[in-house]
């Protein structure tokens, strides 16, 4: 059954919301209320109401005013800083811990952009309806598919992970201030030795559970250009370099492994 859960969205520009809502469409399993208020005055008719979330923006300008000089007339168990600006957005949630409010985070608002990775997240790390206790911006990820093309035909590498021993891809945190592609790449080195370029447009999304949430991987193909004797992560995985058949048998994760598959099936890989 869906989590139901109300939600305030202080914004003078009516995106906010729909970039809320969007959010929540694609992160599932929540059956939310919206009350948009473009203005601070109008938090006054709203009464007693209490949010399970209050997202609220840096600078309101039909008030001339800043979001944080109205924190006070919200009932909300969480304050979420929502801005343009992630630093504004810090600076929101500082404020919000400062009133006492049960929780507080910060999320970049996307500007001109319905679909925002790092909301969609910040919903999927709402363990039990509460946000877990990592920054938020760790559970949204980026990998590769690398492929290389040998005299024997396409193989694919994988590598294992640390904490089991699976056969995954490689893939990591995207750091703030990096493109997901980019930082893509750095955890192809970091992980798998190999240095490459991406070779094509996103393949796909999955996701698994960590921190108490659920991290988003963006998954993109990699073209492997050169292949290390020594990098950061050689002592603690195994890489392999395998045929698609052998690599598809090796990977245990569905959602991995149907990436994959699509990828081969639609002879995504170039000449």
């Amino acid at each position: 059954m869906d989590r139901k859960i109300d939600i305030l969205v202080l914004d003078d520009k009516e995106e906010a919301q729909l970039q809320v809502r969007a959010a929540l469409d694609l992160a599932g399993g929540y059956e939310a209320k919206i009350d948009w208020v473009a203005r601070g005055a109008d938090l006054a008719g709203l009464g007693d109401k209490r949010y399970d979330l209050a997202f609220v923006d840096w600078f309101l300008d039909k008030d001339r005013a800043y979001g944080v000089d109205f924190l006070d007339r919200i009932i909300a168990d969480w304050v979420v800083g929502f801005s343009s600006n992630i630093t504004a957005s810090e600076l929101i949630e500082k404020a919000a811990k400062t009133r006492g409010f049960r929780g507080t985070a910060s999320v970049a608002k996307l500007k001109d952009d319905r679909q925002n990775p790092m909301l969609e997240a910040f919903f999927r790390a709402l363990p039990e309806g509460r946000p877990g206790n990592k920054p938020l911006w760790l559970y949204r990820q980026s990998g590769v598919l690398p492929f290389r093309r040998e005299a024997g035909g396409l193989s694919l590498v994988l590598v294992t992970s640390r904490k089991d021993g699976e056969w995954i891809l490689p893939k990591g945190v995207v750091e703030r201030g990096v493109s997901p592609a980019d930082s893509a790449l750095k955890e192809a080195r970091e992980e798998a030795g190999i240095l490459g370029r991406i070779a094509g447009p996103e393949l796909g999304r999955y996701r698994y559970p960590k921190w108490e949430g659920i991290c988003t991987v963006i998954l993109y193909p990699m073209e492997v250009l050169r292949v290390l004797d020594s990098w950061d992560e050689r002592l603690q995985r195994s890489r392999a370099f395998l045929p698609p058949e052998e690599a598809l048998k090796a990977i245990t994760n569905p959602d991995i492994r149907n990436l994959v598959a699509r990828f081969l099936e639609g002879g995504l890989a170039p000449s």
